[in-house]
């Protein structure tokens, strides 16, 4: 037994004699199906994600700009309002586009990733062949061209990756750490238990003006990725 042979698992070297018993034909015609079976061109779904999200996010920028533009003329210095009509239906109008926005965002959050263009039997497989384990050369030229070609496709995914992981960390922070902050704030200031009555609006003002804040740093944020 070689020393290389002393690594391998009884299971690789089944494989190995499994692969080497296979005709010629056989292989380069599973090759060739593998080959025509990778994608072809980017996948568009991490790019489709941002592109959502980042309109999500204007949606509710616009809102929180609109609420606080037409609701800060409403308080005195001390930010108690001077005109309390429709301080608080306008606050829930805001609040409802919030949770709708927030709730698609969290559809987004929970997609499920795109899988690997192959699992790592074939990879393996791929590879091996590659070297040399079967003895026609037409076998190891097409497993080559193959290898080149899968790792393209590797690459290209990685880099997909790597941008769906950015767009997920944005997301991540805004929808488990900034809403729910703002939430909690959000409740006994809009006195919304009491429907409302008695609102302690300059604060809640000053908080829809930071939630505005948040809302601008995750879009410029996502628009970077």
């Amino acid at each position: 037994m070689e020393e290389s042979d002393i690594l391998r698992f009884p299971e690789e070297r089944e494989r190995e004699e499994r692969l080497r018993g296979m005709t010629a034909e056989a292989l380069c015609s599973a090759l060739s199906r593998l080959e025509a079976s990778l994608p072809t061109a980017p996948d568009t779904a991490a790019e489709d994600e941002r592109r959502q999200a980042v309109k999500i996010l204007s949606v509710l920028e616009r809102e929180t700009a609109r609420f606080l533009a037409a609701e800060r003329g409403k308080t005195d210095v001390f930010g108690h309002l001077r005109d309390a009509g429709g301080f608080y239906a306008d606050y829930c109008e805001m609040q409802a586009a919030l949770q709708e926005g927030t709730q698609r965002l969290a559809e987004l959050f929970h997609r499920e990733p795109n899988g690997q263009a192959v699992d790592r039997y074939t990879e393996w497989a791929v590879l091996r062949l590659s070297q040399g384990l079967h003895e026609d050369p037409a076998v190891t030229d097409a497993a080559r061209a193959l290898l080149g070609r899968l790792r393209e496709v590797q690459n290209r995914q990685a880099k997909e990756a790597e941008r769906t992981a950015q767009l997920r960390a944005c997301l991540r922070t805004f929808l488990r750490e900034t809403i729910p902050a703002y939430c909690e704030r959000a409740l006994p200031l809009s006195d919304a238990r009491n429907g409302g009555k008695a609102p302690q609006a300059g604060q809640l003002l000053a908080l829809v003006g930071e939630l505005n804040d948040a809302i601008v740093r995750t879009r410029r944020a996502l628009e970077s990725v």
